[in-house]
């Protein structure tokens, strides 16, 4: 099968929704699928030309996912759809494609399903009012009836079918867990040490996770990320001293796991 990954976001971190991506591609193509990347993102930019994945960088601008990314959608959407419907016609004799960001979901998918291209909306983001009250969602729910929406949970499935998404074209697959080569059994100690592996925004509740062990004396705490709460998250750690320690970034999460 010849497969087209695309994504336009309006903001790009090394996360798991990237990670993941990339896994996805790197496994296709090694059970002999011919895959490529179309989009904006500069950490599957990068991936991909690390994982000799074919790729073209097109910039069309952000997402319908704001009050005024949404607004100026209205006058901004024709040229992306010309853009974006430009540069499908670089990729040639298309199996599937596989949408992860709104701009595409809405603008591109009608142009593919005419083609006879299958069409998958790939869903990371947890559901909010950036979906909830989009002045997009008719449009997208009328597109959901022509699409298969790939969600990475049950609980996510049941969120796509309260917006009316068509319950048989919603497939979940959750998140699994994978064993890490030179990952020891835990060693017994006096004190417990949490970890946490996330991108530091507000959907990820990490704040939770903070207030949770403020009154547990035995615990402790490794936080592994960066992001836009970082200095919020830090600050709501700072009465904890030593207790909670924050790490930007490792090399080999095997050494954080262990």
């Amino acid at each position: 099968m010849k497969i087209l990954f695309t994504r336009f976001p309006l903001e790009s971190r090394f996360g798991g929704a990237e990670v993941q991506t990339l896994s996805l591609m790197e496994g296709l193509m090694k059970r002999g699928h011919a895959v490529a990347f179309l989009g904006s993102c500069p950490i599957l930019l990068a991936g991909c030309k690390n994982l000799n994945i074919p790729f073209a960088k097109l910039e069309i601008g952000p997402p319908p996912v704001s009050k005024w990314t949404a607004l100026s959608f209205l006058w901004r959407g024709p040229k992306m759809r010309e853009q974006l419907k430009g540069a499908l016609r670089e990729f040639h004799g298309l199996d599937a494609i596989c949408m992860l960001s709104l701009s595409e979901k809405i603008l591109l998918t009608e142009s593919a399903v005419e083609k006879g291209i299958r069409v998958l909306w790939i869903e990371h983001d947890r559901v909010g009012t950036w979906l909830r009250r989009n002045p997009w969602l008719r449009d997208l729910q009328a597109l959901a009836k022509k699409v298969t929406t790939v969600v990475v949970s049950d609980f996510s499935k049941k969120l796509y079918e309260d917006l009316r998404w068509p319950k048989e074209k919603i497939i979940a697959i959750p998140n699994g867990v994978i064993s890490v080569a030179g990952v020891h059994e835990p060693r017994l100690r006096s004190q417990m040490n949490i970890g946490c592996i996330a991108r530091l925004s507000a959907d990820k509740g990490v704040d939770v996770l903070i207030n949770a062990i403020s009154d547990i004396p035995d615990l402790t705490l490794t936080i592994v990320g960066t992001g836009p709460e970082d200095h919020a998250l830090r600050a709501l750690a700072h009465p904890l001293g030593n207790r909670v320690r924050f790490v930007p970034w490792v090399e080999n999460l095997a050494e954080i796991y262990s």
